[in-house]
């Protein structure tokens, strides 16, 4: 099934890696950005912000969840 992520920074420049999913990408301030894929597995995928982006910035990250 195809995926569609939406990504915004309303503050500053932010960047996402999710290396499992092959993802890297800048999200520009104020400039909404996506991206379509299809995921070749289920799993749990980390990703995390990978542009300086101020304080809190080694927070940033998650897990996405692919299900079958």
């Amino acid at each position: 099934m195809p995926v569609i992520l939406e990504f915004t920074a309303p503050e500053v420049a932010m960047g996402f890696d999710a290396p499992g999913l092959k993802l890297n990408t800048e999200i520009p301030q104020e400039n909404p950005c996506a991206w379509r894929s299809r995921p070749d597995r289920p799993g749990e995928f980390e990703f995390v912000c990978d542009v300086f982006c101020g304080s809190g910035h080694e927070d940033m990250g998650g897990v996405i969840k692919v299900l079958a």
